[in-house]
């Protein structure tokens, strides 16, 4: 399965749960650990889950896709990055 393949398939099984296209997106890191407190999580996936997604490697880093509002802004959040 080539690359775009992949893509199509992670977009596919994420839209499946139920998040939608958003114009705005946050990827997490160290430090940034509170941002998902102010969110208003609507839909939560583990990054496990998502085929061909890879999973943080760093303990603190939850791994976790959000999608909710954030001070009414529909957004993504991706709770972890890769190291």
């Amino acid at each position: 399965m080539n690359p775009a393949q992949k893509l199509q398939e992670a977009l596919q099984f994420v839209q499946s749960k139920g998040i939608p296209s958003t114009a705005v997106g946050l990827l997490l890191g160290t430090g940034f650990g509170q941002i998902p407190q102010a969110l208003q999580v609507e839909k939560k996936v583990a990054y496990a889950d998502i085929p061909h997604f890879p999973t943080p490697t760093v303990l603190s880093h939850e791994g976790f896709l959000l999608y909710g509002t954030l001070f009414g802004v529909p957004i993504v959040v991706f709770q972890g990055r890769l190291h």
